[in-house]
């Protein structure tokens, strides 16, 4: 009989150990709580009236954090090329901030330079606590190259995703965080499209805290990167407020 190898004490080693009572605990939490933000999600579907059958290209999200009914789990294309999930690969879990744009538009209402003195002042956070995601409201010219292109051109840095996609997809991402609700963490709007204001705001938030707001694209950066000690830098930070 082949018994398994030892240590000097003549126990079993960690790898054969019995996970601890804390360690299945901590694991039943867990699956709990994704199991009802799943919950969630599907019951924000139908309180939108969206009938998944019709969206092929939304998602169930595949580990569903406090957010996950909030932010659409669509496919995007990223300026490297890379095709990614929306939420679950440019949100969930992170402290991210979520804006439009077109490479055409930002001559007249340049909003990524704006941006990029933010990314000055958060400095190394971006891309380790914070994360920023731009999307092109302007697909079929912004191909992941022309984006590529236009992020170098800017100067924007690691930690900053710009991404593209199908018409369908991003009408429905422009629509869902900011037409057909205009915060949020507000209710739905059962049907009713107010104006939409994706060019002229920007969403922030902590995922994992479920913890969001906005703020206008251009006023100043200073004043922007403040808002991060809001709400957390970190998935795991508590928020502050002002």
């Amino acid at each position: 009989m082949n018994m398994p190898n030892t240590n000097k004490t003549g126990s079993a080693p960690s790898s054969l150990a019995r996970p601890s009572r804390r360690g299945l605990l901590a694991a039943g939490i867990a699956g709990t709580a994704g199991a009802s933000a799943l919950a969630l999600w599907r019951r924000n579907l139908t309180a939108r009236g969206i009938d998944e059958a019709d969206y092929p290209e939304l998602n169930e999200p595949k580990l569903a954090g406090a957010s996950a009914h909030m932010i659409p789990n669509v496919p995007v294309t990223t300026h490297t090329g890379e095709e990614v999930m929306f939420y679950d690969d440019l949100v969930h879990d992170r402290v991210v901030t979520i804006n439009f744009m077109s490479v055409r538009n930002d001559a007249v209402y340049p909003v990524i330079d704006n941006l990029v003195a933010v990314q000055k002042l958060l400095g190394q956070r971006v891309g380790k606590d914070v994360f920023m995601v731009s999307i092109s409201t302007d697909p079929e010219h912004d191909q992941p190259e022309v984006l590529a292109d236009f992020a170098k051109r800017k100067g924007a840095g690691p930690g900053w995703t710009f991404v593209t996609g199908g018409p369908r997809e991003v009408d429905f991402l422009r629509s869902y965080l900011f037409a057909s609700r205009p915060f949020l963490t507000g209710a739905p709007t059962q049907g009713r499209h107010g104006p939409c204001c994706s060019v002229g705001m920007v969403r922030y938030g902590n995922e994992r805290l479920c913890h969001w707001a906005s703020f206008p694209a251009k006023i100043t950066p200073e004043f922007i990167a403040l808002r991060f000690d809001w709400i957390g830098f970190r998935a795991g930070d508590a928020p502050r407020h002002a």
